[in-house]
């Protein structure tokens, strides 16, 4: 299990990669 700033971090990463390729931000969710 990753510690909540390092998993907000790997989300985050994913967000823009999906974003960039044209998939859906909603897949990967951001908290806030």
């Amino acid at each position: 299990m990753l510690r909540e700033d390092e998993q907000g971090q790997i989300i985050l990463n994913q967000s823009i990669r999906s974003s960039t390729s044209g998939h859906h931000v909603a897949e990967y969710p951001l908290r806030i």
